[in-house]
């Protein structure tokens, strides 16, 4: 970023520069997230800085600051404040997932509801329990594996003991009980 305040470029290369950082953010936002964000932040400051006189290398390395700031505080409340929070969040995803599940069969049964709507919400739950069991994976493999192993059948069973727990952003659904390791 501070390179391309030192370089004065011609309006025509500097369009040329804002373009493919705009194509750069748009072709990487849903694949990798974090690349799309490296990308639109010189953009922004690019962008912001047209037409002022501002020196881009001190505004470029403020905001270097901050962001390190912002990521210390983050790990530091992650791993002081939510410690394991990942098992919470993979344990909620997968009684999302059953509820879904249970409406599908409801639906099934009664005819209550649209199945194409379900289905999409049986889509987008099975994609978030994936997700946090990749982190929970990631972040703790032992828990990961004593939680779910794989049978011979090769569908995941649960191993560890069953305890009830509510959520606020879970309804309970009865006959269902999360499972979560101490």
């Amino acid at each position: 970023m501070a390179a391309l305040s030192t370089l004065d470029l011609p309006a025509a290369a500097l369009v040329l520069v804002v373009a493919l950082l705009m194509a750069g953010t748009e072709a990487f936002l849903i694949r990798h997230y974090g690349l799309a964000m490296a990308l639109i932040a010189p953009l922004a400051l690019v962008v912001g800085s047209l037409g002022t006189q501002v020196d881009l290398v001190v505004v470029t390395r403020d905001r270097l600051a901050e962001t390190v700031l912002g990521v210390a505080v983050a790990l530091v409340v992650l791993w002081t404040v939510l410690p394991r929070s990942y098992r919470r969040i993979l344990c909620d995803a997968d009684d999302q997932v059953a509820g879904t599940i249970l409406a599908n069969r409801r639906y099934r049964d009664t005819g209550a509801g649209t199945g194409a709507e379900l289905c999409h919400d049986l889509e987008f739950d099975l994609h978030a329990s994936t997700t946090a069991a990749i982190t929970a994976a990631h972040a703790d493999p032992a828990w990961a594996e004593v939680r779910c192993r794989s049978s011979r059948d090769g569908r995941c069973r649960v191993v560890t003991r069953s305890a009830t727990r509510s959520s606020p952003f879970t309804p309970r659904i009865p006959g269902l009980q999360s499972t979560v390791a101490a």
